[in-house]
């Protein structure tokens, strides 16, 4: 039997016995292998969820390639280098997410909202506060650090 808990509550598999190892790795293939979808943070609470990204970022870092499939266009917005978005088992179009999210029909089509980044991106936009130009934010501090630069330039301009 697993101790689930010995995964939920430490930050690194070093300390599971290898038999165990093996088996929880029997185990998540099982699950990816019979479940059209894996979502990586589904039925995570917000803080467990944001570890487990973390744990994603690390491995990326590391040069390994991390594939994740989600609906939550929100993550793969701003996690994602590229993103695939798919109807019915096909792709339908892929790219960087700026650019892909960026395709009205597409995100239509597949029945998809713009992830809140972009969609908060362009009110601004639209009202004046944030300059069409720069750079598409990823993250809220990536947006924020726009929006106080925005501000300082109208500071320095009084």
């Amino acid at each position: 039997m697993i101790n689930i808990d010995t995964y939920a509550y430490s930050n690194t598999l070093k300390t599971v016995h290898p038999a165990e190892k093996f088996l929880f790795a029997m185990i998540t293939l099982v699950v990816c292998l019979t479940s059209p979808t894996v979502e990586p943070t589904a039925w995570l609470d917000p803080r467990h969820a944001r570890e487990f990204m973390e744990l994603l970022e690390k491995l990326s870092q590391e040069g390994k390639t991390i594939v994740i499939s989600t609906h939550d266009v929100d993550l793969a917005y701003s996690w994602s280098d590229r993103v695939a978005i798919m109807q019915s088992g096909e792709i339908i179009t892929h790219g960087e997410p700026g650019e892909v999210f960026r395709q009205p029909e597409i995100i239509k089509r597949a029945d998809l909202v713009l992830p809140w980044m972009l969609e908060m991106h362009s009110v601004l936009v639209q009202k004046g506060w944030l300059s069409p130009v720069i750079s598409l934010p990823k993250t809220r501090g990536e947006l924020f650090g726009s929006i106080a630069a925005k501000s300082e330039r109208k500071l320095s301009v009084l």
